[in-house]
């Protein structure tokens, strides 16, 4: 009993209080910020995820995945030094870009600020999940959220505008980064070995590309927003995609945070059937908790206990569409892409979202073209289920597992 709660008690400091209080900052947002402002300002930060995914990838999505061998060989401070090494490298070379940046434009300088703040942190946090502190991970986390609210609460409501939040966010993303250096041990960076190079590659790599292939869908349907010029839809559809991807997509990110690294280990010692059997529970409990989270949130939208939550800025049919897309995609990387991996077939990652996108982007401009948002919401739905379809019928015959 004591165990489980100690455990419980992490799980809540490592993802919900931060994912909580993220939640409260980005409703507070927008109600400060106008509507198309805000869908500004969450373009924004999706498009810095988009680079931070596209130039650090490899070496965050490495971690997880190759920790526990390393740690097995006795070697798991060289594998998380040379990681830092190489995600060092890769910040060197965007300081020069921001510098060019402010130059140009100030927003273009803080939304390089914060691709380097937010890939640096994801280069060393995912070393502490992997270790299994989660006491740690989580206040990195709590750190970073408890800056961004204060700092929407005082300064970007004293000058409510995309560059005031911008320059906050790159705030709070900086000092946790340096929080996440501090507790992952201080390490001074070093450059890999050749061979752990290739390894972090291998591994890195489709990732990576399946994260960006992801953003044809996940960016491209705002671009297509702003190319219609559609500032309100951009302000409503982005207020619920972050509130999707903070509460229903939250709990399932808990149980892929506490399990995958399990999972994985259980591969070194364990029958495969198990690393399979642990995946499928764990998707199956979270999906379930997730529909409980949405149909939460659109009862509390009913009650009228926030402004943000309200039309003409909230839509439930809305929510509830992009809340089941969210569940989808968020199960197949519980799921779906893990098995992906363990069956060297991982370029199926990226297939099912490269495949998918255009036919949802096509979909959701013909729905622009005739103002129906509801199917313009239902074609985000309708690109990740489509997506995960692909990506399992690449790694198939499953019934071999």
């Amino acid at each position: 009993m004591h165990q489980a709660l100690h455990r419980a008690l992490e799980i809540g400091v490592a993802r919900i209080a931060p994912g909580l209080i993220n939640v409260a900052s980005f409703l507070l947002l927008a109600d400060t910020l106008e509507l198309g402002d805000y869908g500004i300002f969450s373009t924004s930060i999706a498009t810095a995820g988009l680079i931070v995914s596209l130039v650090y990838g490899p070496i965050k999505f490495s971690i997880l995945p190759l920790h526990a061998e390393y740690a097995a060989q006795g070697d798991q401070k060289g594998f998380e030094t040379s990681l830092l090494g190489l995600a060092l490298l890769v910040s060197l070379v965007l300081i020069c870009v921001a510098a060019i940046g402010f130059l140009l434009d100030d927003n273009l300088g803080w939304l390089v600020v914060i691709v380097i703040s937010m890939g640096m942190a994801s280069s060393l946090q995912p070393a502490l999940h992997a270790r299994g502190q989660f006491w740690r991970y989580g206040t990195v986390d709590l750190t970073q959220a408890t800056i961004w609210i204060a700092l929407v609460l005082t300064w970007v409501a004293e000058v409510p505008s995309v560059s005031t939040a911008l320059m906050a966010y790159a705030a709070s993303l900086a000092i946790s980064f340096m929080v996440a250096w501090l507790l992952v041990g201080r390490n001074l960076p070093t450059l890999p070995k050749l061979q752990s190079l290739k390894k972090i590659f291998a591994v890195g790599v489709p990732f990576t590309a399946g994260n960006m292939a992801e953003n044809v869908i996940f960016l491209g349907f705002r671009y297509l927003l702003l190319l219609f010029g559609n500032a309100n839809l951009l302000g409503t559809f982005s207020l619920c995609v972050d509130l999707a991807q903070r509460t229903v997509g939250v709990v399932i990110n808990l149980f892929s945070f506490t399990i995958l690294p399990r999972a994985y280990k259980e591969l070194l010692t364990l029958q495969p059937s198990v690393f399979f059997k642990t995946l499928g529970r764990a998707a199956i409990q979270s999906g379930v908790i997730a529909l409980g989270v949405m149909a939460g949130i659109i009862i509390i939208s009913s009650v009228e206990w926030f402004a943000a939550l309200q039309p003409p800025v909230f839509s439930i049919t809305a929510f509830a569409i992009i809340s089941a897309a969210t569940i989808t995609n968020r199960l197949k990387k519980l799921l779906i892409d893990p098995i992906s991996v363990y069956k060297n077939r991982s370029g199926g990652i990226a297939i099912g979202y490269f495949i998918a996108g255009p036919l949802a982007l096509l979909s959701a401009a013909i729905a622009l073209n005739f103002a129906a948002a509801e199917i313009f919401y239902l074609s985000y739905f309708l690109g990740y289920l489509l997506a995960a379809a692909i990506t399992t019928s690449y790694i198939r015959p499953l019934a071999a597992i």
